[in-house]
């Protein structure tokens, strides 16, 4: 899940939990991009491998990966 943090006026500390935030949510998406990469990749595999149309969603609230042919 993405952490919001809030920034309370002239306060260093909250600058400094601000982009220590922003730097673990930078990585948290860039992470999440990778895995809807990695799905994309997968259909494409299935699709040279097996034949036909295969599409892949990705789900990142419920951590679920569905991997499937869609032209039947």
């Amino acid at each position: 899940m993405i952490k919001f943090a809030r920034i309370q006026k002239g306060k260093e500390a909250d600058k400094l939990e601000l982009l220590r935030v922003a730097t673990l949510n930078g990585g948290l998406l860039a992470a999440m991009r990778k895995v809807d990469f990695q799905a994309k990749e997968l259909a494409e595999s299935m699709a040279l491998a097996h034949g036909g149309e295969w599409q892949a969603r990705v789900d990142h609230q419920r951590m679920t990966v569905l991997v499937w042919k869609a032209d039947d």
